[in-house]
């Protein structure tokens, strides 16, 4: 953790997610607008919520046997939720407070997504609508919008990507929603030296 008016180190985080497993990367971070709260996913499958006061865990909360590869807060202003997009295509509900599921939020806490492939971004809108991106094949990408409790609205999903006459792995990897609105979805695409693309 940074003080980012010196950029001097403040802290190191420890004791929340596995060390001893493999290829357990840190796959996201949010923070509470007040700065006291910081939630992380790794690739341990948990997602830890830390007090940044002290540097030390609140609570862990075990996905197994998917992981998170992208978390915001909600509502955005005073955030009481954490939305969790995970590698198995669920979007996933968990209270801020004790990191239990919302049970309200979906099915019983969980969306089963219109994506195929893993939920590589979440995002809150300032109306406290909730984006989601991610893989729907090997070639394509949807961005869909929610309402607060979950529930997919109509005309909301967007399958994107670029025409067949690419190659394929058009894929989103974060999203972002501007305080305005604006949505900006970034991703890669494979290359195909013969079209110069």
């Amino acid at each position: 953790v940074w003080n980012t008016a010196t950029w001097t180190q403040v802290r190191t985080l420890t004791g929340g997610h596995d060390a001893d497993v493999a290829n357990n990367a840190i796959s996201a971070l949010v923070a509470t607008p007040d700065s006291k709260t910081l939630v992380s996913s790794a690739g341990d499958a948990t997602i830890i919520v830390w007090d940044l006061a002290t540097g030390q865990p609140r609570h862990k909360i075990n996905l197994q046997p998917t992981a998170a590869l992208s978390l915001c807060l909600s509502p955005p202003d005073a955030p009481t939720r954490i939305i969790a997009g995970c590698h198995d295509g669920t979007i996933r509900g968990f209270r801020l407070a004790d990191g239990t599921l919302v049970g309200s939020f979906g099915d019983a806490g969980k969306i089963n997504n219109t994506h195929t492939g893993y939920i590589t971004g979440v995002a809150v809108q300032p109306d406290g609508k909730i984006l989601a991106t991610g893989f729907i094949d090997n070639d394509s990408f949807r961005v869909s919008r929610y309402d607060d409790d979950g529930t997919l609205e109509a005309n909301n999903s967007y399958q994107l990507g670029y025409s067949a006459d690419y190659t394929d792995n058009d894929r989103a990897v974060g999203l972002f929603v501007h305080d305005d609105g604006d949505i900006v979805v970034a991703g890669t695409r494979d290359v195909d030296e013969d079209q110069g693309q």
